[in-house]
């Protein structure tokens, strides 16, 4: 008797499991735009924002020529942003010719939430949520998702690039977050997931009008999690 009641138990995860999948997509519209000789120190423009689509679902990331602002991309809209100072000055249209050393970015036909973001203390609990959702997606490792959660941050730790080889890290304590991304098992050097994770997401602050690379993170329960809806 027990044992039938753990396969009706089970039975029915795999049921909630199947009905949480139903709706969403594995891939999206992807761009991933990089300068292969930046190894060797060449920051140059891999592509002119000119020539970039910016569509009303996109998320992404990447930095200007030179590696002298931070760009996110968070439902279509852009963020530039460099250091001035001790400051950050955020910019949301690309000058006439500009472009970026790396840009990585999906625009999916629609955003559709996909469940509660909780549980997310660190980077690695990040990590852990987007794993859960692409196997509750049923997607393969082929699967290219992007990802956006809105949520309260008990903490975020970001950073913008500062020129070659220099960052400038913030730590934002207790403030009302997006944080977007890319999720990806394969061609990671590419897409530039961080190493050892399958994402690389990044953090707008509304309030601030600020965003940047997630370096670490902490988040209250009850945030949102968005994935790709199918068409």
């Amino acid at each position: 008797m027990k044992f039938g009641i753990a396969l009706i138990a089970i039975t029915h995860l795999t049921l909630a499991s199947s009905a949480l999948a139903a709706g969403f997509t594995c891939n999206s519209p992807l761009i991933a735009h990089d300068n292969p000789n930046m190894m060797k120190g060449d920051f140059s423009p891999s592509v002119k924002f000119d020539a970039v689509t910016i569509e009303p679902t996109m998320v992404g990331f990447g930095a200007t020529g030179g590696r002298l602002q931070e760009i996110t991309l968070a439902d279509g809209k852009l963020f530039l942003v460099k250091r001035e100072g001790e400051s950050l000055k955020t910019r949301h249209k690309a000058d006439k010719g500009e472009g970026a050393v790396v840009l990585v970015a999906s625009a999916p036909a629609a955003w559709k939430a996909f469940g509660k973001a909780d549980g997310v203390g660190s980077f690695d609990g990040l990590n852990f949520l987007l794993d859960n959702a692409v196997d509750d997606m049923k997607c393969d490792d082929s699967a290219r998702v992007p990802f956006k959660i809105t949520a309260r941050a008990n903490s975020v730790t970001w950073s913008v690039v500062d020129g070659p080889g220099k960052d400038k890290v913030v730590t934002s304590k207790d403030v009302d977050v997006m944080v977007v991304g890319i999720y990806s098992k394969t061609d990671k050097e590419h897409l530039h997931m961080v190493k050892g994770y399958n994402i690389h997401a990044h953090v707008v602050i509304p309030a601030q009008d600020v965003a940047g690379h997630i370096r670490e993170l902490n988040l209250q329960d009850g945030g949102t999690l968005y994935m790709p809806a199918a068409r």
